[in-house]
């Protein structure tokens, strides 16, 4: 063994471990991280087998269709990582299925390329590699979208570390995939040693990111509770806790990231006839999930939650100086209550003063003058 296969063969242990570490230790949002895993895992077996493709005559005959059918897996994996990563809906189960059912074209071309004779098997094998290219073309483009989508938008999900993260990864992957498109049918390369190296950087590149940037993968949710505690602190503590529900961890958790970035950025709980149905319809989530996350998440009911984000943008506008000659039904109607009566009861049950009141102490107090 030289010592670059026995760096390739480093490069593949040390993407096992990540695999392995990245599945076990999935942190707060198991599904990107165990995706990421995945694609670890695939890269890994890769290496492996372009290593002992060289090693040993035996292997040598097959291991290009397996790492063929390797890299086409790793293609809508790659792609299910960015979507499941990005603040943006969930994935659908029927395409949840369409990504996982994408690779086997691939994988069975390339299986039963070994049991023809040439012209059959020159067929099956070029169609395996078309199917590679327009898998990694396809899916890296998809990912490249979504990810440009993602940055105009504005939303504290996506924070500034995951950004550049998934742009460094994406620019990883996509440069390798364009290494291996041209080393194949533009230079005809017979060693590949260049593609693997690129390989290895890739994995050497979660490897250093992640540790050195914990939020990425174990903690991405730290925006998230603490813009979703804020709803507690609104309350000034009186929202009842509610019992976990059958709904899992890790889904509510995701649940309540959409819902709270929907609610920050739409200012959605201002329209007075906003329902839970119409809710659950406008964030994709199932209305019972959504019901549950709001208890499970964020120790409320719905109208408890409702009440304590409108009676939060009420004292907003209340301490709006431009807003002193705005009447009390102007402001309940603004924060999104149907009637002034309901407005008074709920700020004073969470505020333990009217509204008026509250107003009142404003105009007083010192830096009001």
């Amino acid at each position: 063994m030289t010592a670059f296969s026995l760096a390739l063969a480093l490069g593949a242990a040390e993407g096992v471990f990540l695999a392995v570490l990245l599945f076990l230790k999935a942190g707060k949002d198991p599904l990107p991280n165990r995706a990421l895993a995945g694609i670890l895992a695939l890269l890994s077996t890769a290496m492996l087998a372009h290593v002992v493709g060289h090693l040993t005559p035996l292997a040598s005959d097959i291991h290009p269709v397996i790492i063929t059918a390797l890299f086409g897996c790793v293609a809508p994996l790659f792609y299910a990582y960015i979507r499941l990563s990005l603040p943006s809906p969930p994935l659908k189960r029927r395409t949840a299925i369409a990504l996982w059912m994408a690779p086997l074209p691939i994988l069975a071309t390339g299986l039963l390329s070994r049991f023809f004779t040439d012209p059959l098997v020159g067929i099956l094998q070029t169609t395996q590699d078309l199917g590679f290219v327009a898998s990694a073309v396809l899916f890296s483009i998809a990912a490249i979208v979504r990810l440009i989508k993602a940055g105009k938008e504005s939303n504290a999900l996506f924070t500034r570390p995951l950004r550049l993260w998934l742009t460094a990864f994406t620019a990883a992957l996509s440069s390798f995939w364009l290494l291996a498109l041209l080393g194949e049918y533009a230079f005809n390369w017979e060693n590949w040693d260049i593609v693997f190296s690129l390989c290895g950087l890739a994995i050497l590149l979660v490897g250093n990111y992640g540790f050195l940037r914990p939020s990425v993968f174990w903690d991405r949710r730290g925006e998230t509770e603490r813009a979703s505690a804020k709803v507690e602190t609104a309350a000034g503590g009186a929202l009842p806790k509610y019992r976990k529900s059958g709904l899992p961890d890790w889904m509510a958790e995701r649940y309540r990231d959409k819902l709270v970035a929907y609610m920050t950025k739409e200012k959605a709980f201002t329209n007075p006839d906003l329902g839970l149905s119409n809710l659950a319809q406008s964030l994709g989530i199932a209305q019972h999930h959504l019901s549950r996350t709001i208890n499970q998440e964020l120790g409320a009911s719905f109208y408890e939650y409702l009440a304590v984000l409108r009676v939060a943008e009420a004292k907003r506008l209340l301490e709006d100086p431009a807003l002193r000659e705005l009447g009390m039904a102007d402001i309940g109607l603004r924060a999104g209550f149907n009637s002034i009566s309901t407005f008074n009861t709920a700020f004073k049950r969470l505020c333990g003063k009217t509204p008026s009141e509250y107003r009142g102490e404003i105009l007083r107090s010192p830096s009001a003058r």
